[in-house]
């Protein structure tokens, strides 16, 4: 989402219990970022530079980004299956997988 000025809105809450309108708009920010980037650095860099990239550009924007966080995974009846490394963990809500584009637009 952008405000007036033609820049990005960043959601204002960022805890647990985010309501489903912040985080369309945390999607939104996320994925106009990913475009951004994409934009600037085009094709044919690691993906870990794509993954820093946009950790970066969030984090400028005012959001609790980690990187390569670990979440435990459990079955069920909470047997721990493992644990699966997050790309990014935006807000404390939402999980990100990151890939570095292939070709150009």
């Amino acid at each position: 989402m952008k405000d007036r000025d033609g820049h990005l809105k960043v959601p204002e809450s960022q805890g647990p219990g985010m309501n489903e309108t912040h985080i369309l708009q945390l999607c939104a920010t996320i994925r106009e970022t990913a475009f951004a980037i994409h934009r600037y650095h085009r094709h044919g860099h690691l993906e870990k530079i794509y993954e820093n990239a946009l950790a970066h550009r969030l984090r400028k924007l005012g959001l609790d980004v980690r990187q390569q966080h670990p979440l435990q995974v459990f079955d069920e009846d909470g047997t721990l299956l493992g644990e699966f490394f997050a790309d990014l963990l935006v807000a404390n809500e939402l999980i990100r997988r990151v890939e570095r584009p292939v070709g150009s637009w």
